[in-house]
């Protein structure tokens, strides 16, 4: 037996007031593309790839930034050397300041000189206060050193932001 609800107009009955939904996700940016970057001799690597802008709707708002899928390789440099990401977020078009880092994400030993890892599952909540636009950038970290770090490997990179309503910390 199925049932089918017909509803012209629904009215909520609680203190919370007409269409108050609290923590709700209000949007949400993904970007996906075929990434292949990779450096020697530097400490990190701008993702240009996988920036996300998006545009509070509120002051009170929370964004969620993260990356879903990403290959990182770091060679090894015989001294179990650690890699991260860091993100820059830039409002209204201001310069861009680093709000997170983790440089120990992960760790090249020797025991794995071509290890890949992968990316994914990283996120960052962030508390931005505007309605100006914010871009956010992710920016892979390592220890410098002479041999080549790669990003991508020329598969295809995710990222995501979302902006969630009435964040509270707990």
């Amino acid at each position: 037996m199925s049932s089918i609800l017909k509803v012209d107009t629904i009215n909520e009955n609680s203190s919370g007031g007409a269409g108050t939904m609290v923590n709700a996700a209000l949007q949400v940016v993904t970007q996906q593309a075929a990434t292949n970057l990779s450096a020697s001799s530097v400490t990190e690597i701008d993702i240009t790839t996988l920036d996300i802008t998006i545009t509070p709707s509120s002051t009170s708002s929370a964004i969620m930034v993260g990356i879903g899928s990403c290959p990182i390789q770091v060679p090894d440099q015989d001294d179990n050397q650690y890699w991260g990401i860091k993100i820059d977020r830039s409002i209204g078009g201001a310069s861009a300041s680093t709000i997170y880092t983790n440089n120990q994400m992960g760790r090249s030993t020797s025991n794995t000189p071509t290890d890949y890892r992968d990316g994914g599952g990283f996120s960052f909540i962030d508390k931005p206060s505007t309605t100006s636009e914010c871009v956010y950038e992710f920016v892979f970290i390592y220890e410098s050193g002479s041999e080549t770090a790669s990003i991508g490997k020329t598969l295809t990179c995710t990222s995501y932001g979302i902006e969630f309503s009435g964040a509270t910390e707990v």
